[in-house]
């Protein structure tokens, strides 16, 4: 009988460790993504990429001021007075490479920076920034780069990972006192009730964590 009742309360333990792990990975994941979903494209994360885009913006504007005062695109932007002897960096993009101008055979040109990588294609801060921003939402940072490329020191990813954890702490302490109430004292609570409550401390640990991450911005505290 002793073994029997053992073997009951390891195997209670076990089930309130789950649910309680289940529980807190679950806040700590979707607070993370959320944060990465709402917050990559924030100026400060993709700092490299904001500067590139306003030097390719500058540079834009010269070679439309050019195309209006001499009917027609340079061939090259050595072509273009105000550009003529201007340091080579302000015609570079932030990863040190020359922002690329190319004239196409229908009368328009393109006007991009191949991105981190100076490569063709790619994604996050790989992608390719264009002076029409066609990249779109190809140039979002990856989740691998908010957590562990983050170009910026203003929004320090760590404090979302932190203000994740403190939720999911909370989530898994409540939420296993909550499992034992099944057999404190005798009381038996339905299994409905017991997830039901679960529940609402997940959903509550969310909010929460949610309300708090936008307070990393911009400095990380």
């Amino acid at each position: 009988m002793a073994s029997h009742s053992s073997l009951g309360i390891v195997g209670e333990m076990l089930y309130r460790i789950v649910i309680t792990a289940i529980a807190a990975g679950t806040v700590f994941c979707i607070l993370c993504v959320s944060a990465w979903i709402n917050l990559s494209e924030n100026i400060h994360v993709s700092r490299n990429q904001g500067v590139t885009r306003d030097s390719i913006s500058r540079i834009a504007q010269v070679i439309e001021d050019y195309r209006t005062q001499n009917g027609a695109l340079p061939a090259t932007l050595a072509d273009i007075p105000r550009l003529r002897g201007v340091p080579a960096n302000a015609l570079s993009d932030r990863w040190n490479r020359p922002i690329q101008y190319q004239l196409k055979d229908n009368g328009t040109y393109e006007l991009f920076s191949w991105g981190r990588d100076g490569r063709a294609g790619g994604t996050g801060f790989d992608a390719d920034l264009y002076h029409d921003k066609r990249e779109g939402h190809t140039a979002r940072p990856t989740l691998v780069d908010f957590y562990f490329n983050s170009e910026s020191e203003n929004v320090r990813a760590n404090g979302f990972v932190i203000a994740a954890l403190a939720a999911a702490g909370v989530t898994a302490v409540t939420v296993f006192q909550t499992l034992g109430m099944n057999n404190r004292n005798g009381t038996n609570i339905g299994s409905g009730v017991t997830f039901a409550s679960v529940a609402v401390v997940v959903v509550l640990a969310i909010i929460v964590g949610a309300i708090l991450m936008p307070l990393h911005i911009p400095n990380g505290h």
